[in-house]
């Protein structure tokens, strides 16, 4: 897939302005793809010049923004760079709660990764409510047995566990998988 996306950023990138929607869609797919092969260094830049190409061309708050930023965000996440996956974490479930309102499953991804950072700071007061809310927005949008509500349920089990609620977190862990 690396192959075909990095031709497919060259011949838009040849053909559309440098600003172009269609160039930001690209540049957040490709660096989906080598964020998934471990690339982070390589997949960070693209995902910021995703982003800053939609907040010029569609605004600040378009629902063109949020995907590269939950991605932006949850890459940092991954790599341990909490300070600096909160904040476009925080925006991007701005957006989509603003798009899509509250009790969507689009804002459970960013909410659990935002629940998953404070529970890494040990702040189970913040993390409890966004891990369980993400978990039953994920629950209600794709259904038991789908591979998210597994993460979500992994999630708020390995924080339940770490807050020592060892009957619940270890009923949700043994359910995850």
């Amino acid at each position: 897939a690396e192959p075909r996306y990095l031709q497919a950023l060259e011949i838009r990138r040849a053909i559309y302005p440098a600003e172009h929607p269609l160039i930001a869609q690209t540049l957040n797919n490709y660096a989906t793809v080598l964020q998934h092969r471990g690339l982070f260094d390589a997949a960070e830049p693209l995902y910021r010049e995703a982003i800053a190409i939609n907040r010029k061309v569609r605004g600040g708050k378009s629902p063109d923004v949020a995907p590269a930023g939950h991605n932006l965000g949850g890459l940092r996440y991954s790599t341990g760079a909490n300070d600096a996956a909160e904040p476009v974490l925080q925006e991007a479930l701005s957006i989509y709660r603003t798009i899509y309102g509250d009790d969507s499953p689009a804002t459970a991804s960013p909410m659990m990764h935002l629940g998953m950072i404070d529970s890494a700071r040990r702040d189970f007061t913040a993390a409890e409510p966004l891990l369980r809310r993400a978990a039953e927005l994920s629950r209600t949008g794709v259904g038991e047995g789908h591979p998210q509500v597994a993460l979500a349920d992994g999630n708020l089990g390995e924080m339940l566990i770490d807050k020592g609620e060892l009957e619940e977190g270890g009923r949700l862990l043994r359910s995850a998988i």
